[in-house]
């Protein structure tokens, strides 16, 4: 398996899972597809075009480090929950969005992930349905 179809593999795997979320509870939820973007990004040889990452985000990159700041002078700190939920799922996002958009250089790329996407979706939504009428008829 060349490096190239290990990347595609990986952000199709990374798109299918990105409705998914389990609820361990309290204020942190887990993304199975989170724990495939360092490996797309490894897979990719950390490298990412630089056209997939716009200026915008980069923006955004900054406006939440400045906010940070601003909020660990207020405040006195950063909380874990800043750092966890807002930092790193932030980072992850960029990565994301650079990842993903590396892989799909091509309309053709582009368009099979979003099948992928809208098939995972509907399928995690038909799985969702039949619970909760299997639920409603008391049958779980």
């Amino acid at each position: 398996m060349t490096r190239s179809s290990l990347a595609a593999g990986l952000a199709g795997a990374l798109v299918l899972l990105l409705p998914v979320q389990f609820d361990p509870g309290g204020l942190l939820r887990i993304a199975p597809a989170d724990f495939l973007v360092p490996a797309l990004l490894l897979a990719l040889g950390l490298r990412v075009h630089r056209r997939t990452l716009p200026v915008s985000l980069v923006l955004l990159l900054a406006w939440f480090a400045v906010a940070t700041a601003l909020g660990a002078v207020a405040i006195g700190g950063i909380t874990a929950y800043a750092w966890l939920s807002k930092g790193v799922g932030l980072l992850f996002l960029v990565a994301l969005a650079g990842g993903v958009g590396t892989v799909a250089a091509r309309r053709e790329d582009l368009l099979r992930l979003v099948r992928v996407l809208i098939l995972g979706t509907a399928v995690l939504n038909a799985v969702a349905l039949a619970e909760f009428a299997l639920s409603r008829a008391g049958l779980l």
